[in-house]
């Protein structure tokens, strides 16, 4: 993520006046610059998000699931008309927006959690 190298002309001595003296730094302006890519590098943390269990119990309390709001037959497109969202402990990881653009791979009860494999592309 962002930059990986930065380039920076370094001086000896800023009273000397050379060609790209405005952009050189000193080896204390050097040291300063180090320092803080790294604090920044710390704050930047990790690509991923990790959950303590705190907010992994309020995340199993306020999300929602996809469930068959009636009976889905097996080539029926998945719609708001034949889904609903319910809190449950039965977690999926079915992403709503995929599945609206899906259809039933088999037949699928009222009241059933709706998974991956029940589905097939459009």
């Amino acid at each position: 993520m962002g930059t990986s190298v930065i380039e920076k002309h370094f001086t000896y001595n800023k009273n000397i006046k050379i060609e790209d003296d405005e952009s050189a730094i000193t080896l204390k302006d050097f040291n300063k610059l180090i320092t803080t890519t790294k604090l920044c590098e710390k704050n930047l943390g990790k690509n991923f998000l990790e959950l303590d269990k705190y907010e992994k119990k309020y995340r199993n309390n306020v999300s929602r699931s996809v469930f068959a709001s009636k009976n889905i037959p097996k080539n029926s497109k998945i719609s708001f008309k034949n889904i609903m969202l319910k809190r449950t402990k039965n977690f999926n990881t079915l992403d709503l927006l995929s599945a609206l653009k899906m259809r039933a791979k088999i037949n699928i009860t009222k009241g059933k959690l709706l998974k991956k494999n029940y589905l097939k592309g459009s």
